[in-house]
């Protein structure tokens, strides 16, 4: 076959995402203001892609729905992101409290690493669903490579986008944000949050009588010990997933917080937001009994380990330690 008749090479999928075995290999990350950088930098590329994007009809986004605008502008506007202990998530009384205390005025690139986290996320996913859009009809012939995939030019260049320049494009932002050193010192940021809001945790419990002071003493001895601390999880490994199984997970970890934000926004936010609204995963339409039974013990360190036991996303040391002191 000649050179002529070769046929044209098909466009291959996006590299694995990075593991976390992979960052373990390096003694140190990028620093803080480059992580922030490039995932703001890539962030508002693919917010201005998604928006002039002729190959796709993004919906609009809203203030209560996971999408790349939402959570960009979350992070602009000084919202907080939902509690890093997935057994808070759903504690209705720490979610008022975050969203009243958790608001600040820093623009985004003095606030802490660990808020991007979320950006980080939504940022993974929307590059995958273009990139495999851009390659699929490439692929099959419904796009050329030169095709104008944007009906409006380039900020940066002064030029209509073609699928190219798109394909390499996206291409180039996720390899970016899978580079061993932005992820270690991002996965490294959140484990730090995580500590530091168990450990606020532990303390409240304390005061509220829910552990004795030894206890509380011995487990926050046992969060700083080396062993327990590289337990303790950092980034949710989920760059793999497809884009609207990402966008799914995050929807139930701002389910409540979009909840009762939307219950302020009306007014009612000195009001009590019927527990109704945030049905426990477990309990079935007709175990009412089970029902009023957990809903009375809301905000109890018992009901929040067995609701997320039962959920599949409970923190271990919060578990083992509610298992030791009920011995």
């Amino acid at each position: 076959m000649s050179e002529m008749q070769r046929p044209t090479p098909k466009l291959s999928p996006l590299p694995e995402a990075i593991s976390e075995a992979e960052i373990w290999l390096l003694e140190s990350g990028d620093d803080d203001a480059a992580v922030k950088n490039s995932i703001l930098s890539i962030a508002t590329k693919l917010i201005w892609l998604e928006n002039t994007g002729s190959l796709w009809n993004s919906p609009a986004p809203t203030l209560y729905s996971i999408s790349l605008t939402t959570i960009y502008n979350r992070l602009r506007h000084g919202k907080p992101a939902p509690s890093p202990v997935k057994n808070l998530l759903k504690d209705i009384g720490l979610t008022r409290k975050l969203i009243a205390e958790g608001k600040t005025i820093r623009p985004p690139v003095q606030r802490p690493l660990e808020d991007f986290e979320d950006l980080y996320y939504v940022c993974l996913a929307v590059i995958r669903e273009l990139y495999d859009r851009i390659r699929v009809r490439i692929n099959e012939g419904f796009t050329e490579a030169d095709d104008f995939v944007t009906d409006a030019k380039d900020p940066a260049t002064g030029a209509y986008m073609t699928a190219a320049i798109a394909h390499r494009e996206l291409r180039r932002w996720w390899n970016v944000l899978n580079s061993p050193a932005l992820v270690k010192t991002l996965n490294e940021a959140v484990v730090r949050e995580r500590v530091k809001t168990m450990h606020a945790d532990v303390l409240r419990r304390v005061e509220n009588g829910q552990f004795g002071r030894q206890m509380g003493e011995q487990i926050i001895e046992e969060m700083y010990a080396k062993d327990e601390r590289e337990e303790i999880e950092g980034l949710a490994w989920i760059g793999g997933w497809a884009p609207g199984l990402i966008s799914a997970w995050l929807e139930e970890k701002y389910r409540v917080m979009f909840e009762v934000e939307r219950e302020e926004e009306k007014g009612k936010g000195k009001g009590k937001v019927e527990k109704s609204k945030f049905p426990h995963p477990c309990n079935s339409d007709t175990d009412s009994e089970s029902s009023t039974s957990d809903q009375g013990r809301t905000g109890t360190f018992a009901s929040e380990v067995e609701r997320d036991e039962c959920s599949g996303q409970s923190d271990a040391w919060l578990c083992k330690s509610y298992q030791e002191q009920s011995l």
